[in-house]
């Protein structure tokens, strides 16, 4: 498998998701009107949707010029598309009033490069889960620690083998129930138990209920009776154990 350098970006900002941002604001503006934007005619109205192409354009330029300046990427992109905006208003509005015409263009630029920040850091979450999850499969991430996603943004959980209890399933989300500084916590996820246990491997959830995956090497013992089997956690917690998982569980609980 070929290494790829993760420091830069592989690709630009893509075009699609710039004009998708750059529509977006010049709608905001046209609905909302902030600071008192006039588009009484056809001539203003015209001056207002030019926003769309003038930062479809700043967006695409940060991005194809500053890409692999690291460091100074972000304040240099924001002054890119400050002074775009700042320009293009004093350009068309040489009679606005400058409190006005600065808000403006402070409201414009904030939305642009809010938009395009929140969509990076998306970006790189994503990635960085793959990578992670790609560690995790081949073996180079470390055995305690596990990396669980759900299927909505940002829905992630770090934490390390021995500190996982169960997974629950509640509809479409689950529940992971973990320990933290003796304290228990449950984290929910919109994510299926077959998703959760692809992600963390059978060797750590094991399937013990049609509606349960668990961590066997958390358990505190293994109850069966005339109630049926179960298992205690030791903390309060308890978690069935289906009749058609039985045999598989106890096994696994005795090596």
């Amino acid at each position: 498998m070929t290494e790829t350098d993760s420091s830069h970006p592989q690709s630009g900002f893509p075009a699609s998701r710039a004009a998708l941002i750059a529509c977006a604001i010049t709608l905001f503006l046209f609905v909302f009107r902030p600071f008192g934007l006039s588009i009484d005619n056809k001539a203003e109205a015209v001056i207002v949707f030019g926003f769309a192409p003038l930062n479809f354009i700043a967006i695409m330029s940060v991005h194809a010029f500053l890409q692999h300046i690291q460091r100074w990427h972000a304040p240099l992109g924001a002054t890119i598309i400050i002074a775009a905006n700042l320009g293009y208003l004093v350009f068309w509005s040489s009679s606005a009033a400058i409190v006005s015409l600065t808000m403006q263009v402070l409201l414009v630029a904030a939305l642009t490069i809010g938009a395009v920040a929140m969509w990076n850091r998306l970006r790189a979450l994503n990635q960085e889960v793959i990578e992670l999850k790609d560690r995790q499969t081949h073996g180079t991430l470390g055995d305690d620690l596990i990396v669980l996603k759900g299927d909505g943004e940002n829905e992630i959980v770090r934490l390390k083998s021995d500190a996982l209890r169960y997974v629950k399933a509640q509809g479409n989300y689950v529940e992971v129930s973990f320990d933290q500084a003796g304290e228990q916590k449950i984290v929910t996820l919109r994510a299926t138990l077959a998703g959760i246990q692809d992600q963390a491997g059978e060797f750590i959830l094991r399937r013990s209920h049609r509606s349960f995956l668990v961590n066997l090497n958390a358990v505190h013992r293994l109850i069966s009776d005339r109630r049926g089997m179960r298992l205690d956690y030791g903390d309060g917690h308890v978690v069935p154990v289906s009749r058609s998982y039985r045999e598989a569980i106890r096994s696994a609980v005795q090596q």
